[in-house]
């Protein structure tokens, strides 16, 4: 979000995103983290807010046809996530490998 937004106002947006997110039938769970890790070792401000987005497998063949695989899911989702101001969009492609 823009580094000159209030913690007021990134706490306010920060549901409207997740609520955004869940409205797609591919995810599972959204949880979200304002703000820098109280252990200090990431010295952002409020202007920072990860979002991390489970999935359902592709093979489920949820959620509408024309999204059939992950990078079309994230320009769904950049698409209408760029209708807010001043926000940057980064995403991370692989998934975390499981033990």
């Amino acid at each position: 979000m823009p580094y000159t937004i209030s913690f007021e106002e990134a706490s306010s947006i920060a549901p409207q995103i997740r609520d955004i997110l869940m409205s797609y039938p591919q995810v599972t769970v959204v949880g979200s983290e304002l703000g820098r890790p109280d252990d200090g070792t990431d010295p952002t401000g409020f202007f920072n807010c990860e979002f991390y987005v489970g999935l359902k497998p592709y093979k489920d063949k949820a959620g509408p046809a024309q999204i059939s695989e992950k990078k079309q899911l994230i320009e769904s989702i950049n698409n209408i996530l760029t209708t807010f101001p001043g926000i940057i969009l980064s995403t991370i492609l692989n998934r975390p490998k499981m033990p």
